[in-house]
């Protein structure tokens, strides 16, 4: 895992240190080949979005398309033990919403 951090002016010395630990801490303890984008600012959003506002992309995919993203991708006796019923637990048809993130 590797964060990809960008500050704006806002943010001082103490909390690119504080946000540099935290982005450390689970890119040694998450091995999966993904990259995470964040933008930080502590900056007053009172009037727009609100403290710890944040935005995302959703995208939709099958139930089949998720399991199979998720057997595909196992490393671990653990990612085995969370794997997800062969079939869709919610009947009827339909797509799930996943984040950009969580892909």
């Amino acid at each position: 895992m590797i964060f990809n951090l960008t500050y704006d002016s806002s943010v001082t010395a103490a909390q690119q240190t504080a946000v540099n630990a935290v982005a450390q801490f689970f890119e040694k303890h998450f091995i999966d080949n993904v990259t995470v984008n964040i933008t930080v600012s502590f900056a007053d959003l009172s009037a727009t979005n609100g403290l710890g506002a944040s935005t995302y992309q959703l995208n939709t995919h099958s139930y089949t398309d998720i399991r199979n993203s998720l057997i595909a991708d196992q490393t671990t006796a653990d990612d085995a033990a969370g794997a997800l019923p062969a079939t869709d637990p919610i009947s009827g048809t339909h797509t799930y919403w996943v984040s950009r993130a969580e892909q």
